[in-house]
């Protein structure tokens, strides 16, 4: 089991701009790596999201990865850095504490990107921090971008992981709704009688057996939890993880085109088998066209690249962690906040 215990835990209220800002919180969690030299130069903070329907434990064995290649660097000795992840409002431990109002919400990506603003702000990463990287996968990849195209002095640097962006919006609501993966979503099974079980019946999917062994401990150790009948269930109901997908065709052409817009180094990772079909994976060029600060590259993998493949994606974060930390100009072109 590959759980990297949080040295500060805490919930926040969501957005105050997005519905249900009254009563539904996020879950928040701190881990620091602090700097082996006494002198400290540089904080550098990285904000963790993932793709519908995990949690935030599912990217613990690659953030794991990560600082152990920082941490064997000599450039990273005077450098503190902190890693940020955060439950989504309707998955991980957030749904757990959501659950009495999750039925009523409507998921919207652009309700999430300004969930993301709000936990950089009430956790202070702006003000703390020398550098603010994101690191993101799939639709939180896409969300992730919207935030930075809402407020543009945002993040510093942003590594995208396989991002579902869409070069156009050609789809309609029903058309999404009634999609090949949401369809997948609603037949999945949510409930298991234990975690062995789950885990067995998990192992014999062509899906779900390709994740790495220790992410496929962490999805099935924490992203259900225990019933009072008996039971474990997944965390973020099936019915949320399906609207959420259903909901997202303009938004990911949204986030897509945000890209010409974008101030800051931008580093894509697409795969070469990709499990959802999204027209911008077959133009990688046309991507990195969009701006100069943007690189793109495509390896071996399918779309759960983080979780099938870890130790593929540290180099990747790696350049633009190193491309950041070089960066001294943090002011450069930013636009002003579109909020």
């Amino acid at each position: 089991m590959v759980r990297i215990i949080p040295t500060y835990q805490t919930n926040i209220p969501v957005h105050p701009k997005t519905p249900n800002h009254d009563n539904m919180r996020l879950v928040v969690e701190r881990h620091e790596f602090r700097s082996p030299s006494e002198a400290v130069d540089t904080r550098i903070a990285i904000l963790w999201s993932y793709g519908s329907g995990f949690h935030k434990e599912f990217l613990h064995p690659l953030m794991q990865r990560l600082i152990k290649r920082l941490r064997s660097k000599p450039e990273y000795n005077n450098i503190h850095i902190d890693f940020i992840t955060f439950d989504n409002r309707t998955h991980g431990d957030s749904a757990l504490l959501n659950q009495s109002w999750i039925n009523e919400y409507k998921p919207s990506w652009f309700d999430f990107a300004m969930d993301v603003l709000q936990v950089v702000n009430q956790m202070k990463l702006k003000q703390s921090y020398d550098k603010l990287i994101g690191v993101s996968h799939s639709s939180g990849a896409c969300i992730m971008l919207i935030s930075q195209f809402l407020e543009p002095k945002t993040f510093d640097g942003i590594c995208l992981m396989e991002p579902v962006i869409r070069t156009s919006c050609t789809v309609g609501p029903s058309d999404t709704q009634n999609s090949p993966l949401v369809s997948r979503i609603l037949r999945r099974q949510d409930t298991f009688s234990n975690r062995e079980i789950c885990k067995k019946t998990l192992l014999k999917s062509s899906v779900w057996s390709k994740l790495h062994p220790e992410v496929l401990e962490n999805y099935v150790n924490y992203g259900f939890y225990d019933t009072d009948d008996g039971t474990i269930k997944l965390k973020c109901p099936k019915e949320q993880e399906s609207l959420l997908s259903a909901c997202g065709s303009y938004d990911a052409y949204t986030s897509c085109i945000s890209l010409k817009l974008i101030s800051v180094p931008v580093h894509i990772v697409f795969c070469s088998a990709p499990m959802i079909k999204v027209t911008a994976r077959s133009n990688p060029g046309d991507i990195a066209a969009l701006s100069s600060v943007i690189t793109v590259r495509t390896i071996d993998g399918w779309h759960n690249l983080p979780g099938e493949k870890p130790d593929l994606l540290v180099p990747e974060i790696e350049v633009l962690v190193d491309t950041v930390r070089l960066n001294q100009n943090r002011s450069i072109v930013y636009k002003e906040s579109r909020l």
